[in-house]
């Protein structure tokens, strides 16, 4: 691997309002993943679709960055969900989500294992120049207060209504 110190000269016409600073690429990770999902219809009119991925990130970069590359993502992360169409023009989701401890990069903190609920409503209809739908979302339903990628990052349940044409 190349590790080179990259320095960048301003013109004289540019003025910088920070320090120039100069960035070394040092880092050296394995990432070895598995991923699957399964997708299974119960009824015509109901799916069920889950994921799961497996992570292992190995490195010998610890001195360089606090924790390494090793636990810059979750290990273990799952998700699952459930449509249901009603008929032509109502149909509803539920979503799961689980994502392993992270110790994300940068300005990450580390955050342990999360879960979010999310569940949609949707209705399609025509209008004389368009089609369109309307639905209604609501994420973090059970309102946990996880944290993604950051302690100060906390996200708390929000309703999202969602209004789409096609014309």
């Amino acid at each position: 691997m190349n590790n080179q110190k990259v320095s960048v000269t301003l013109p004289p016409t540019l003025v910088s309002l920070n320090t120039p600073k100069t960035y070394v690429n040092v880092g050296d990770a394995q990432v070895r993943r598995f991923e699957t999902q399964f997708k299974y219809r119960v009824f015509k009119q109901t799916q069920i679709i889950a994921n799961f991925s497996h992570i292992n990130i190995s490195s010998d970069q610890s001195k360089l960055l606090p924790g390494g590359y090793t636990l810059s993502t979750g290990t273990n992360n799952f998700s699952a969900l459930v449509t249901h169409q009603f008929d032509n023009n109502w149909d509803a989701s539920y979503a799961f989500y689980q994502t392993g401890a992270v110790e994300a990069l940068g300005d990450g903190q580390p955050v342990g294992l999360n879960r979010r609920h999310d569940v949609r409503v949707a209705r399609k209809f025509n209008l004389a120049r368009a089609n369109g739908e309307l639905s209604i979302a609501v994420e973090n339903l059970f309102d946990d207060q996880y944290h993604e990628f950051a302690l100060y990052n906390t996200v708390g349940r929000r309703a999202l209504v969602n209004l789409n044409l096609d014309f």
